[in-house]
């Protein structure tokens, strides 16, 4: 009888990630496409994106020289259509390209090694719950141009489960090498207006 209560109420229960693994990353490209209308795009320093029940949630840090201090822009996402929009509050969405600066690129390393790490191991993208990238400290050797870490959290049989990768730049390379990780260095914490911390209780993936 218990099970069977059990089991009418997750029938019952909405979708709380309303939005696919693609969208999840479409969505932090637009969100850094937005950004740089407000800030100078070699001063983001991270940014988060979460798949939620109506919006995709997504903040990105950047360092204020100025008044030397971090800005969080905070941006709500959601399907025009077939496509996806960011709107910092308050703002419409504007049409302007996101360059590829060293950060951008060792971020896209990252998705396209994910996307054939979930491919090959029968994962699917669907499972995203939130993605989190941050430039590193460049603990690699000091020829390294550039490090990238990015952060993924992701259900499993009904688990949350995070994996971490690291993508440098050698110098005098024109792409990124990643690697999987299992767990993140200098990983920041971004919030929201009221203060939620979006991570959530998790396991390490250990598959990779």
């Amino acid at each position: 009888m218990k099970k069977s209560i059990l089991l009418s109420l997750l029938i019952m229960m909405p979708n709380l990630h309303a939005f696919t693994g693609e969208e999840l990353i479409q969505a932090s490209q637009q969100t850094l496409a937005q950004a740089i209308f407000e800030v100078d795009q070699d001063s983001i320093e991270a940014f988060q994106v979460e798949n939620g029940q109506h919006t995709m949630d997504a903040i990105v840090r950047a360092y204020d020289e100025v008044h030397g201090e971090d800005v969080d822009l905070e941006f709500g996402c959601h399907l025009h259509g077939t496509h996806v929009a960011c709107h910092e509050s308050g703002h419409t969405h504007l049409n302007k390209s996101f360059g590829f600066n060293d950060f951008y690129q060792g971020y896209l390393s990252s998705v396209k090694m994910l996307r054939e790490s979930f491919q090959n191991t029968g994962r699917s993208l669907d499972s995203l719950l939130l993605i989190k990238a941050w430039k590193g400290e460049h603990h690699h050797k000091a020829a390294d141009e550039g490090e990238v870490w990015v952060k993924y959290e992701y259900t499993e049989q009904g688990q949350v489960k995070e994996i971490f990768t690291n993508c440098h730049r050698h110098e005098g390379e024109a792409f990124f090498s990643c690697h999987f990780q299992f767990a993140g260095e200098d990983e920041p914490t971004l919030e929201d207006d009221h203060g939620d911390d979006h991570d959530h209780d998790h396991d390490h993936d250990h598959n990779h």
